[in-house]
């Protein structure tokens, strides 16, 4: 299982970054993508996700990135690090739900920087075991130990072994 990172105040805040359009010093924006954005919280060196807005594909949303953190984390592993994961739900004033991720920071360079990434022992392991769309060069890094380290684990995901 997962293991629980964040804290639900410090998510709300991550939200009120994106959607209220709030500032905050310890808070630093990290990247995005098609449905994310992701911010760093400096002290505690724990990265929050926020959805855009409503998507329509539950797979690649923070409850379906969860979900993959779960069925991950359940597979033995020597040379890939999954990260620590949590889902905190909460709910608008119309009733409707919003969910913000939290994930470990983990340092190393990004699979698209990294000489012969698709190579290392780590992407063939990840590979042969699973079989996940969207796992390109901007969502995986290599950390210090040559491990592969998925950081966007908001995709489908099949398990081979």
């Amino acid at each position: 299982m997962a293991a629980n990172i964040g804290t639900r105040s410090l998510a709300r805040i991550a939200y009120s970054l994106h959607h209220e359009g709030k500032t905050n010093d310890e808070f630093e924006r990290i990247g995005s993508g098609a449905f994310r954005i992701a911010f760093l919280h400096k002290p505690t060196g724990v990265v929050y996700k926020v959805n855009w807005g409503h998507n329509p594909i539950q797979d690649y949303t923070n409850a379906g990135e969860r979900k993959v953190a779960r069925i991950l984390s359940r597979i033995e592993w020597d040379m890939v690090r999954i990260p620590k994961f949590s889902l905190f739900t909460f709910k608008c004033e119309d009733g409707t739900k919003f969910y913000v991720s939290a994930c470990e920071y983990i340092e190393g360079s990004l699979g698209m920087d990294t000489p012969n990434a698709y190579g290392s022992k780590g992407w063939l392991e990840f590979s042969r075991k699973v079989r996940m769309g969207d796992m390109h060069g901007g969502n995986f890094l290599i950390d210090a130990e040559g491990k592969f380290c998925p950081v966007d684990l908001g995709s489908r995901v099949e398990v081979r072994v």
